[in-house]
């Protein structure tokens, strides 16, 4: 049942506006953002100390997909296909591209049958001629072709959330939320608005205010590193490849997609020690490089259709015990959601925050990938 505040003037009962502050203004932030702005029974406003799509939403590109270990998020993911087609029609532009997506894994076979089971169309294969713009690999191995997968355009996607909701955007850091019976407060430097409803989206910013609310929010700072080497044949369009297989190093997995036109970024998933930052042993510039010189060794000898340079590309993220997933939990009249890769579900989780925060519900989403 959607809240909605009744106030009497006059003589008459008038329904007065759904005031709700969306705080961080990433993807989640944003997708939130302009969801509600469809409402015109709401009045919204989102928060950021940062420009809009800073930290873990940065970048020119993201990776979509279908396939996924868990048949609830396949089902998430084919929702969230639509999502991105709706949203193309509404920017004009293609946000999603039809590049496709191979997922090269020793249990391949298991992976295609969980999509299957879900209602995704993908098949298995052993080879994919668009690779040769990268790779003179011929066998991949088994291989899950997911046909529905491609390159969001992430900086476009950003541009257009920003241009429907860039006015909305309030440029202060909230510090706190205060919790009363008919309202939230929220404070700024600057100012203090009360409204009716929260939705906190803040990534490392997250677990500071959930905690104010009495929400423990379990998350792991995390940094993630890719590089973008240029494709030596620029007329080359090849899929987003994840290549799983663990021949080249049994502890790292690697993924790559076209970052750019002429340029393709790639990424590892290296184990914890390289990744996770001691403050007190490394700073973030020495495991960039340590990562930039695997990266860099993995494309000499793996993906010999790319130039010897890469041009470094760090974001900082933030995990949850989730893969590939996101969860929630309210406390009063704030709802919280943290996660691991927002970007591909963002129609739909922005979506479904929206509902939430104007039903005063918790959305169920999945949580593993």
């Amino acid at each position: 049942m959607v809240v909605r505040r009744i106030a009497w003037i006059g003589n008459f009962w008038y329904s007065v506006v759904m005031r709700i502050a969306v705080i961080g203004a990433g993807i989640s932030g944003l997708a939130t953002t302009y969801e509600l702005s469809k409402d015109a029974s709401v009045s919204v406003r989102c928060f950021s100390p940062s420009p809009p799509m800073s930290f873990r939403s940065a970048g020119v590109t993201r990776h979509f997909r279908v396939t996924h270990w868990d048949g609830e998020l396949v089902s998430y993911a084919l929702e969230a296909y639509d999502g991105w087609q709706r949203w193309s029609g509404e920017a004009g532009e293609r946000l999603l591209g039809n590049e496709t997506v191979l997922v090269s894994d020793p249990l391949a076979e298991a992976r295609a049958q969980v999509a299957l089971d879900a209602g995704a169309s993908v098949m298995l294969i052993d080879r994919h001629p668009g690779l040769r713009a990268i790779t003179s690999l011929d066998d991949l191995g088994p291989t899950v072709l997911d046909p529905m997968g491609g390159v969001i355009r992430a900086a476009r996607a950003g541009a257009f959330l920003f241009d429907h909701v860039g006015a909305m955007i309030s440029c202060a850091e909230v510090i706190s939320i205060e919790e009363h019976r008919d309202t939230a407060v929220v404070r700024t430097e600057q100012e203090e608005w009360s409204c009716d409803s929260v939705v906190i989206a803040a990534g490392a910013g997250t677990p500071r205010l959930a905690k104010q609310i009495g929400i423990e929010v379990d998350v792991v700072p995390h940094h993630i590193f890719r590089h973008a080497f240029p494709i030596r044949d620029r007329g080359g369009r090849p899929p987003t490849w994840f290549d799983h297989r663990r021949m080249w190093n049994p502890d790292i997995l690697i993924h790559g997609n076209l970052e750019h036109a002429g340029y393709w970024a790639v990424e590892l998933t290296l184990p914890w020690f390289e990744t996770q930052i001691d403050p007190e042993v490394d700073s973030v510039d020495e495991v960039a490089a340590r990562v930039s010189d695997v990266t860099h060794a993995y494309v000499r000898e793996v993906l010999d259709g790319l130039g010897p340079t890469g041009c470094e590309v760090i974001r900082s993220d933030i995990l949850g015990n989730c893969s590939d997933g996101f969860a929630a939990a309210r406390s009063g009249r704030s709802l919280v959601v943290w996660g691991d890769n927002f970007f591909k579900f963002a129609p739909i989780l922005g979506r479904d925050l929206a509902r939430a925060a104007t039903d005063m519900t918790v959305p169920v989403f999945p949580v593993t990938g």
